[in-house]
């Protein structure tokens, strides 16, 4: 076995979290349930406090793969958006519908 086999086999499986979660939804449940997100999305610009936060939070991940952060983290081309999601609804294969709403407290 090649070096850069053995590099490749070693290398730990690292995505961002929302990747995980849609991708999740999609593998695992879709012959399943149906998953509706409701919310607003909000570009945080640079100047305001909860950039460097939000930034510091992705540059931090572990699972966050290095290409990931050089092309979307530290470009400065690119937006940070927040979202925040109100409510989501789920139904299953029998129409049994599950509806959750996010809560202020």
């Amino acid at each position: 076995m090649k070096s850069e086999d053995k590099k490749q086999d070693q290398a730990p499986s690292r995505r961002n979290s929302l990747y995980e979660l849609l991708a999740n939804i999609n593998k695992n449940e879709l012959n399943r349930v149906s998953v509706m997100l409701n919310g607003k999305a909000e570009i945080v610009g640079r100047e305001d406090q909860r950039f460097d936060f939000f930034n510091g939070l992705h540059l931090n991940n572990p699972k966050i793969e290095e290409s990931q952060v050089k092309n979307y983290i530290e470009c400065e081309h690119n937006a940070l958006v927040v979202i925040k999601i109100d409510t989501c609804k789920v139904t299953d294969t029998d129409n049994n519908v599950s509806q959750y709403e996010r809560s202020d407290e």
